[in-house]
């Protein structure tokens, strides 16, 4: 299976970073309310495409799009992709936040990857990067972040050998 591209890692490894270094954690993103994680995300994404022919030092200086849900001094624009790795992480923050609020239960490995990160990053990472590139993919990554083993190792047999399930899920077996 190849790797997994260098955006799609920087923007895990942001998610990261905000968890770790700025204390965004999910009961801090739980208290974010009207889609504020989305905004935040859509201002940088927004931000980035409307000013990324500006030079760098020129870049910075403008001020937040309206959608901007917080005060300025939280605004720091970097540059146009770094800015959109922020934008990606911040949805998948949104899209987190959404799934505890209706009860979802957590994707497999999201608990390994305080543990082992190196099985959960990989298991996590390939059915990602699979589910780019699978027919389906969106199914394949509904069906991998509930477990659904079979379905998985039925429906798309490329993905895995055996039960389709990832390393990780298997060792616990």
């Amino acid at each position: 299976m190849s790797a997994l591209t260098a955006g799609a890692r920087d923007v895990l490894a942001e998610r990261a970073r905000q968890q770790q270094e700025l204390g965004w954690t999910h009961s801090h993103d739980d208290n974010c309310e009207d889609m504020e994680l989305a905004a935040a995300a859509s201002a940088y994404a927004s931000y980035a495409a409307r000013n990324f022919r500006d030079p760098k030092d020129l870049y910075s200086q403008w001020q937040p799009p309206l959608a901007w849900p917080w005060s300025r001094s939280w605004w720091k624009p970097k540059d146009p992709r770094r800015d959109l790795v922020r934008a990606g992480a911040l949805i998948l923050a949104q899209i987190e936040r959404i799934d505890r609020e209706h009860g979802e239960p957590p994707a497999p490995g999201h608990a390994a990857l305080l543990v082992e990160p190196s099985i959960a990053t990989r298991d996590l990472l390939a059915a990602i990067h699979f589910a780019l590139h699978a027919r389906a993919g969106l199914e394949f990554l509904r069906c991998w972040s509930q477990g659904e083993w079979d379905d998985i190792a039925a429906s798309w047999p490329e993905f895995s050998s055996g039960s389709g399930q990832p390393a990780m899920a298997a060792e616990a077996d």
